[in-house]
């Protein structure tokens, strides 16, 4: 499973597996520390937010439906990012 983020710092700290003092993103640090071993292999990868549109989009969307989840499909609001995302690496 490789795992992106635009956030460096944060990547940093889960490849590393450093502490966190911020106690809000510490917990999230850690949750993801611990369900990491769930997964055969794991990798965490810096990506520019150029590279993260698919994620960005649904991030902005998620603020007019909050409560919204999509278990086994691709949000139809994302899917062109999405194929672009998949078919242009």
């Amino acid at each position: 499973m490789i795992f992106e983020s635009d956030n460096e710092t944060l990547v940093k700290v889960l490849t590393t597996m450093e502490q966190n003092n911020n106690l809000y993103v510490g917990n999230i640090i850690k949750g993801i520390q611990f369900r990491q071993h769930r997964f055969r292999k794991v990798d965490f990868s810096h990506v520019g937010r150029k590279g993260n549109g698919p994620d960005h989009k649904l991030a902005h969307h998620a603020l007019s439906e909050p409560n919204k989840i999509w278990p086994e499909e691709t949000p139809s609001c994302i899917l062109i990012e999405v194929l672009w995302d998949l078919f242009n690496q």
